[in-house]
């Protein structure tokens, strides 16, 4: 019980110091100003992937998708992934929903993040899952945050 009313007195304690603790506007802006590179949102990608056991396979995927476009792309990819992938993903057409390049393995987010929104991938990528044909269906993020979205937390860590 004394353990937890001492912890409990060094909080309160603790807080009454940091709420006194201040900081300015302009000590905030001049630390967003110098660090603007550490204040950008994660690019992120929305792809659906057919993820086969050989090669042949995947291009011959990529033969049956070649010359299509938009919504025709799209279905006729969300067709092929639930008739022929071999993922967990084949039954939801292959949707993989938004990720971040870290989410997945390296080949794999190198090739998503590195083509055009509504394009698939030309060739097989290979991972040691298999060999995958990626539709890249969106992209956003790598945008800087703005100031007023930052605020808080920047003055939160001068404070510490």
């Amino acid at each position: 019980m004394a353990s937890v009313k001492n912890d409990l007195a060094l909080e309160i304690w603790m807080k009454k110091v940091f709420d006194k603790v201040k900081v300015s506007e302009t000590e905030i802006k001049a630390y967003f100003d110098k660090n603007k590179d550490k204040f950008v949102k994660p690019a992120t990608v929305k792809a659906r992937h057919i993820v086969v056991a050989d090669e042949a396979t995947a291009i011959g995927i990529i033969k049956e998708l070649k010359g299509l476009k938009g919504e025709a792309l799209t279905n006729k990819f969300i067709e092929l992934a639930k008739t022929k992938s071999t993922g967990p993903s084949g039954a939801n057409g292959g949707d993989l929903g938004w990720f971040n390049a870290k989410q997945m393995v390296g080949a794999f987010s190198e090739a998503a993040f590195g083509q055009e929104k509504g394009e698939i991938t030309k060739t097989p990528v290979q991972t040691q899952f298999g060999y995958h044909v990626i539709l890249t269906e969106d992209k956003k993020g790598g945008d800087k945050v703005k100031f007023e979205e930052a605020k808080a937390q920047i003055e939160n860590g001068l404070k510490m």
